[in-house]
């Protein structure tokens, strides 16, 4: 479309003052567009991963769509590149732009190629279930995690510091903290370790079984050690929540996740 544009402004209209125009505008526009994805990039760092979305529901990485459609628009300003074909001047600056477009077509295609793929499927999936409410919408996405968080938020208070898994394999989610964090904030999740983890400072531990993990609770059952408790909350496969007094077994523990008051 830009380069469509381009060759008509330069070959058939010959309006340089469009032409001049429109990339001014591109250009204080990029700049623009680079000082808030830096800003939310350094706030996130700051702050907590996600502190964006969570704050504002903006997803900083998208900004970089129009960073890349930003930087070919000022690339045709540099190079020139249709006057160059036609003139036959600037071969090397013409050959590094075309290298430079490709690149950056390849790149837009491979990262839209898996935004659509999951705009699609969640687009079929709405349409199928039309009388979904937003709950449901959200349960059938997240699964035990959705519950999770919400026993996290109905049991603890909002500056609880939680126990979460370590961030590997099973636990992509419930041990991803930026994530995790997002459906829970204010409270801060921290991530434990994967076998054994220090409690001070932790007020309740998240007990999960690993998501997609349906089988082996002994291995992928966490914390997998014993947790001096003052009060367990536990969710049964029915979706029901339970609760007892009493102390961690992990070889005891009979719900499918939940959520440990620790002794104080």
């Amino acid at each position: 479309m830009i380069s469509t544009f381009y060759f008509y402004i330069v070959h058939f209209r010959k309006n340089t003052k469009i032409l001049s125009w429109f990339f001014k505008i591109n250009k204080y526009f990029y700049i623009f567009l680079l000082f808030v994805f830096i800003s939310f990039q350094i706030i996130e760092i700051n702050i907590f991963p996600n502190y964006i979305f969570s704050r504002i529901h903006l997803i900083p990485i998208n900004f970089m769509y129009p960073l890349i459609l930003g930087t070919y628009i000022m690339l045709l300003d540099k190079y020139n590149i249709f006057n160059s074909m036609n003139k036959g001047k600037n071969a090397i600056n013409l050959g590094v732009m075309i290298s430079i477009v490709i690149a950056l077509f390849i790149f837009s295609v491979y990262y839209g190629s898996i935004n659509f793929g999951y705009i699609l499927r969640d687009n079929i999936f709405i349409l199928s279930n039309l009388n979904f409410s937003k709950e449901d919408k959200i349960k059938k996405e997240m699964g035990i995690v959705y519950d999770l968080t919400k026993l996290v938020n109905e049991k603890t208070g909002e500056t609880s510091r939680i126990l979460i898994p370590p961030q590997v394999t099973p636990y992509d989610q419930t041990g991803n903290v930026g994530y995790f964090r997002y459906f829970i904030y204010p409270r801060y999740p921290v991530n434990g370790g994967l076998n054994s983890s220090p409690l001070d400072g932790i007020d309740y531990v998240l007990i999960v079984r690993g998501e997609g993990q349906n089988a082996e609770p002994d291995k992928y059952f966490w914390p997998k050690e014993y947790v001096k408790a003052e009060k367990i909350y536990y969710i049964e496969e029915n979706g029901e929540i339970r609760e007892f007094d009493g102390d961690y077994f992990p070889d005891k523990f009979p719900g499918i996740g939940g959520l440990i008051k620790l002794s104080k």
